[in-house]
């Protein structure tokens, strides 16, 4: 017989043949069972951890369920975890010995180390059977509202198991999965989630009452819902297809469609199943095939429905105008989306009209359409977390990551808006790093940089508009003019006439760095919608004949002053193309913008970083 587990291990492993593992074990187990029946106390550890592993390796071991019983009433952590892991492997719900394992259960979910009533929990989760879970129901629901967080999200757990066993107990969890919900704790919330939706889950009227209630969605949720689509490709496939087959039984939520035809718009092509049956991705059965005139004809059916309203309408024509250019050369399906569009070319609505006539001809110009109507890059999913900031807010108190504000001159200032109250707040739209700590030494960047983005939008035209400058990178939206409400995207060829824009003066360009083949030209200009807050265009062009490549562009300014910095459009700087990088200044009433630049780029094969200071001329703030 071997002393411990490890010189088993090494026993078994120094074996040449099959037949000599086979009777190392054989040996083994028969001296286990031996001193199991002799009852040595001082081996029972031992033996019972070798037995497992017997287990593991295949060979029999039940005649080790009553010692590991024996461990668990042991005082001593070491063997309670022992014998507890012997439970889980040894012994199933079936198995009558489970019954003796309730009251060693019960006294270590009452136990004061927390770690022996995770324990517990553990194997409650683990092995318990309808029995047991009508036994231990109370004392789950008395852990959940355990102060600690470690216990009360492995009782979460357990409640799963016993509602699950036992779905007449539901009721008894219902108090305290709502209060799991409001935890402060991400472990302690997920197992909350998880619990609600299977409760959830297990509630035929719960069920019923959740697909009645796409009216009540809030805009903010489907904005994200859809980011999230837009950020998992993986699982684009099974959402579309999922909200198309929703769509085709029920069109009376708003939100479920409104879901569903964005969806459809930007991904249908992924559900058309050209070579035959699909395959099921939740139940892995053969689904029926998708065709181009069935996703069609579902977006007229929608357009007809009693339930449609403006903005239904505004949707499914942007998503049947999308879907065509997705499909094939088929003159039947490209008739009918013509039909379909020619039948609101006269709406009473402005918009729908307005969006019908814009689409018809749009459709007509074969090389520009497809480029047009491409899928739209992933909206940014910080913005759908964070949501709008109250007006009211004091700055500062948006965000509680850093933001890449540094020290300039070295001075300290508790209060960034001393001298300055009427300075608006603006609202970061992305994340920002401390990018220049290393220049200055240091220096707190907790000030969060924001900017103020005027009359917050609704979530859902965001996703909505085909056409949203909003829509556009950064860089690609900086000097767009906007064209008035009723201006349209081809009035020159569908209403007779031109849209005449007066064209702003160019801003002026000061040189910021010239050297190694890169210049830097800032185009500092003043934001209308927001006092003393200056906006600043960064361009990039190469000088030479050579490619510059990977530029990493900083810059930090006074403490006195704000910088908000969006990413560059293009690190990879070819001859001849311009690349942009906007920035944002909120400065005090009179100040002088002074930046240090640092700037890292290769050319050539070789890594160049500069550093260097600039100043604008006083008039620009004045």
């Amino acid at each position: 017989m071997y002393y411990n587990l490890k010189a088993l291990i090494k026993a078994i492993r120094a074996t040449k043949t099959l037949a000599d593992e086979r009777s190392v074990i054989q040996k083994e187990s028969a001296a286990i069972r031996t001193s199991f029946k002799e009852e040595e106390t001082a081996y029972r550890y031992n033996n019972v951890a070798k037995l497992l592993y017997i287990h593991m390796l295949g060979h029999p071991a039940h005649f080790g369920q009553i010692e590991c019983l024996k461990l668990v009433a042991q005082p001593r952590f070491a063997d309670k975890r022992l014998g507890y892991l012997g439970i889980m492997l040894l012994l199933d719900e079936s198995q009558e010995v489970l019954t003796l394992v309730t009251n060693s259960l019960k006294n270590d979910m009452n136990h004061s180390n927390m770690y022996v009533v995770g324990l517990a929990l553990c194997t409650f989760a683990n092995i318990s059977s309808e029995e047991m879970s009508r036994d231990l129901a109370n004392e789950v629901e008395k852990l959940i509202g355990s102060s600690n967080t470690y216990i009360r999200k492995k009782a979460a757990l357990c409640a799963m198991r016993i509602i699950k066993k036992v779905p007449e107990l539901l009721d008894h969890f219902v108090a305290k999965a709502t209060s799991l919900l409001s935890d402060r704790n991400h472990g302690v919330l997920l197992c909350g989630v998880t619990l609600v939706t299977d409760m959830c889950a297990m509630d035929s009227d719960a069920l019923k009452t959740f697909r009645k209630a796409g009216n009540y969605v809030r805009e903010e949720v489907l904005s994200a819902f859809v980011r999230l689509i837009c950020h998992t490709p993986e699982l684009q496939a099974y959402t579309t297809q999922k909200l198309y087959l929703a769509l085709r039984q029920d069109v009376s939520q708003e939100s479920l469609t409104l879901a569903g035809l964005w969806v459809i718009g930007e991904f249908g092509e992924v559900i058309l199943r050209s070579h035959g049956g699909g395959v099921n991705l939740e139940s892995e059965e053969l689904v029926q095939e998708v065709k181009e005139t069935d996703i069609v004809e579902l977006i007229d059916l929608v357009l007809l429905s009693p339930y449609v309203n403006q903005l239904i309408r505004q949707f499914a024509l942007t998503a049947l105008a999308k879907f065509s250019s997705r499909l094939s050369p088929s003159a039947f399906s490209q008739q009918t989306i013509n039909q379909i569009l020619s039948r609101y070319m006269s709406s009473s609505e402005l918009e729908i009209q307005q969006r019908a006539v814009e689409f018809s001809q749009l459709l007509g110009m074969s090389e520009i359409k497809t480029g047009v109507l491409e899928r739209m890059p992933p909206p940014e999913l910080k913005a759908s977390v964070m949501g709008t900031v109250s007006e009211k807010r004091a700055v500062g108190s948006t965000r509680a990551d850093k933001d890449s504000l540094v020290d300039l001159m070295g001075d300290e200032i508790s209060n960034t808006n001393q001298g300055n109250e009427n300075a608006p707040a603006v609202v970061s739209t992305q994340t920002t790093q401390d990018l220049l700590a290393d220049i200055f030494g240091g220096g707190d960047p907790g000030t969060n940089v924001t900017n103020n983005q005027g009359p917050p939008k609704s979530s859902v035209n965001d996703i909505l508009g085909l056409f949203n400058p909003t829509s556009l990178p950064p860089s690609a939206t900086s000097n767009v003019p906007q064209p008035s409400m009723g201006s349209s995207l081809f009035d020159e060829d569908v209403m007779g006439g031109s849209m005449v824009m007066e064209s702003p003066p160019a801003p002026p360009s000061f040189v910021a760095y010239d050297r190694n083949g890169l210049k830097v030209s800032l185009l500092p200009s003043r934001d209308p919608s927001a006092k003393n807050v200056l906006k600043i265009t960064a361009q990039f062009v190469t000088t030479g004949i050579e490619a510059i490549m990977g530029v990493n562009f900083q810059a930090a300014v006074p403490k006195t002053q704000r910088l908000q910095m969006l990413s560059i459009s293009n690190p990879d700087i070819m001859p001849g193309v311009v690349e942009t990088q906007q920035l944002r200044i909120m400065y005090p009433e009179g100040a002088a913008i002074r930046l240090r630049i640092r700037i890292g780029f290769n050319s050539g094969g070789e890594s160049k970083q500069d550093q260097t200071d600039f100043s604008f001329p006083a008039s620009i703030t004045q």
